[in-house]
């Protein structure tokens, strides 16, 4: 599925890396027996995870203190 939106920016070279990155990640699950919530959920949430790790190395990505 593409997705065609003209007025929005163009997307960055990181962000196209970024979004390479997760389509290569759903066709791999895809491929392996599918998709659930849940999965996509976590596919999605480890990929942000790991952008705020790049962001701001060192910081805690929950500060419950």
């Amino acid at each position: 599925m593409e997705i065609n939106r003209p007025s929005s920016p163009e997307l960055t070279p990181e962000q196209q890396a970024a979004m390479e990155h997760f389509r290569q990640r759903v066709h791999a699950l895809t491929l392996s027996g599918g998709l659930t919530p849940d999965t996509v959920r976590n596919v999605v949430l480890a990929d942000e995870a790991q952008e705020l790790r790049e962001i701001a190395p060192g910081q805690s990505l929950l500060d419950l203190g």
